[in-house]
């Protein structure tokens, strides 16, 4: 093959990272520079200039470079985590938090352990200000949302039967949905419910079927039914509460 027609080898994008990874190392992780601190000191003696998102990036997947908590830090990450605290000194949380340290989470049980093991514990920060930590973040998890339980919190309560059987060969049933979100009433078909009584049990007073929510269009919930007496629900019907 003649010499002009090689392919010329492309240089790596991830070779100014590499060549200059001792230098990046020392900084970062033996002086304790923050990634910003690095960032600068290294285009100061030449380094190309890269967004910092890039240096996160580089150093987490290219570098594999960590900078891990030492003693001097638990201090600093207990002050800022002691607003979060149900009590000062004691391990419970207000709000479940996850604690990053330059992008890397710390588990809540092992950052306890090296916050007492640092003797955080015994300093008093009450009265300090908390200084700035541009490489720790501190992030309240959401607690998820309760699952509505059908058998302790039905969507309907009043409910009545045209022939007071609960059964498929009810011609119409009336359910009242008692949210206050939802203020509607839905009269099933025959179709409905007989094919709503087939998810669950179909005793007298127990019934299931879906009920549609007038403010969720196309949505549908399972709703256990308390039925009430079919007559007290004509007689409250008939003679309304004043």
């Amino acid at each position: 093959m003649p010499a002009h027609s090689r392919a010329i080898p492309v240089r790596s994008a991830d070779d100014v990272w590499h060549r200059h990874e001792s230098q990046i190392k020392d900084l970062y992780q033996n002086q304790r520079k923050t990634l910003e601190e690095v960032k600068h000191l290294m285009e100061e003696k030449g380094f190309p200039k890269k967004p910092l998102s890039t240096w996160e990036s580089k150093l987490r997947e290219t570098l594999r470079l960590r900078k891990r908590a030492n003693a001097k830090d638990w201090p600093l990450i207990y002050q800022h985590i002691l607003p979060r605290l149900k009590h000062p000194k004691k391990k419970a949380l207000k709000k479940k938090t996850r604690i990053c340290l330059n992008n890397s989470e710390i588990l809540w049980d092992k950052a306890w352990k090296e916050i007492r093991r640092s003797r955080a514990l015994e300093m008093d920060f009450q009265s300090n200000k908390v200084p700035p930590a541009s490489d720790m973040r501190f992030l309240s998890i959401p607690e998820p949302a309760p699952a509505w339980n059908y058998n302790t919190d039905p969507i309907a309560r009043n409910i009545s039967f045209t022939n007071n059987t609960a059964s498929s060969s009810a011609s119409s049933v009336k359910c009242v949905d008692t949210l206050q979100s939802y203020h509607s009433t839905h009269t099933c078909t025959d179709a409905e419910f007989s094919g709503s009584t087939s998810l669950a049990n179909t005793g007298l007073h127990d019934v299931f079927f879906v009920l549609p929510l007038t403010r969720m269009c196309h949505n549908y919930s399972m709703a256990r039914i308390l039925p009430v007496d079919a007559t007290s629900v004509a007689d409250s019907e008939a003679h309304p509460a004043t």
